[in-house]
């Protein structure tokens, strides 16, 4: 652990970062000199969740050895011996959000980043241990020049399955909604969402709960079958030929949309009738 004085915080003030959205409502991210901190500003249930999970990852931080997809804490830190928050190297690149946003990748690309983030998750459930991801989202995937994923935001990682000391029920990400919480692939569905959301954007421009906007209409049964496999099957792991599946049924919509059903207003009415 590494103790910081206050001036040391101090000086870190005009490196701030400002996330758009103001995602992360609990702290505060410094990037400074190859390195970024992010430095807990409320004392509150969640943050109290985030510090038990990095004390559990410091001590598996070799396990992780072999997942170099995750960006892992180089050290916490501490002021007046209490844990105020971590450091950990910066990767250079955009997160996937920002790439989507401005169209700057090629559905072939976008394919090959989400397979990539598949066989990460295939990965971690090979661990000794039970480690999940936890707060999956397009945010916190950092996209290199090479096209490589480095996931971020390791202290809302899930271990063992279980809630932590702290709180009442597991975390996940704003793709998981109530009725999935069974799930025992949620990573997997969240993955599915962000493909999802990506590829029929245009309609799920805002909306979180895409799965299960999809799940409640039946003319999609490919991909609403898949959803379930996903939910309920030991050892899913989403395929390539999966993955083709979603981007194939876009096209499908596109060549009908204009011919016998309007999918789009009926996706709409869907969405608009979720929201109530």
């Amino acid at each position: 652990m590494t103790d910081v004085k206050f001036d040391e915080l101090n000086s870190l003030l005009p490196y701030k970062y400002t996330l758009y959205d103001n995602a992360n409502r609990n702290s505060d991210i410094y990037i400074k000199g190859g390195l970024v901190y992010k430095i807990y500003t409320l004392e509150d249930e969640r943050t109290s969740s985030n510090i038990y999970t990095l004390r559990k990852l410091i001590i598996l931080k070799e396990t992780f050895a072999n997942i170099p997809e995750i960006v892992f804490p180089n050290d916490l830190l501490t002021c007046n011996d209490e844990i105020i928050g971590f450091v950990m190297n910066e990767i250079k690149g955009k997160t996937l959000m920002e790439y989507i946003k401005n169209n700057e990748l090629s559905n072939e690309e976008l394919k090959s980043i989400y397979l990539k983030i598949s066989n990460l998750i295939s990965k971690m459930k090979s661990l000794a241990f039970t480690v999940s991801i936890g707060d999956l989202h397009e945010r916190n995937i950092i996209i290199d020049d090479n096209l490589d994923i480095h996931i971020i935001d390791p202290d809302s990682f899930i271990i063992n399955n279980k809630p932590n000391k702290y709180m009442g029920k597991d975390y996940y990400g704003e793709y998981i909604t109530d009725g999935l919480k069974k799930s025992i692939n949620k990573d997997d569905l969240c993955l599915l969402s962000i493909i999802i959301n990506q590829v029929f954007k245009d309609i799920f421009h805002g909306c979180n709960n895409v799965i299960e906007l999809v799940r409640k209409d039946r003319k999609f049964k490919k991909l609403h079958d898949l959803i379930d496999k996903c939910k309920n099957e030991k050892g899913f792991k989403l395929e390539e030929s999966d993955i083709n599946l979603i981007f194939d049924l876009k096209k499908q919509m596109d060549s009908k949309c204009n011919v016998e059903v309007d999918v789009y207003s009926e996706f709409k009415r869907i969405r608009n009738m979720l929201k109530g």
